[in-house]
């Protein structure tokens, strides 16, 4: 099984690898980061669909755990098709 980690560079992500790394030593995991490059991360530019398809098609997770997002409210408020 491979599970990818989408924005596994934030707090929540971070723990998350670590913690299931730990319990599901067997699983092949990878997470992703955008800003803050960790050790065997990937980088991943959520807003490009193209860099999300080469990601998939790269590592072909059977699952997606989707942590990343702007964190910017101001921004996404006044132009709603980034949240998209």
């Amino acid at each position: 099984m491979k599970i990818a980690i989408i924005g596994a560079s934030g707090l929540v992500g971070s723990s998350l690898i670590k913690y299931l790394s730990h319990f599901l030593p067997d699983v092949e995991m990878i997470g992703t980061y955008h800003n803050h490059p960790f050790e065997n991360g990937v980088f991943l530019d959520i807003t490009r669909e193209e860099s999300i398809r080469g990601f998939i098609k790269g590592f072909l997770p059977n699952v997606i755990i989707w942590l990343a997002g702007s964190k910017n409210l101001v921004q996404l408020q006044s132009n709603p098709m980034l949240s998209y």
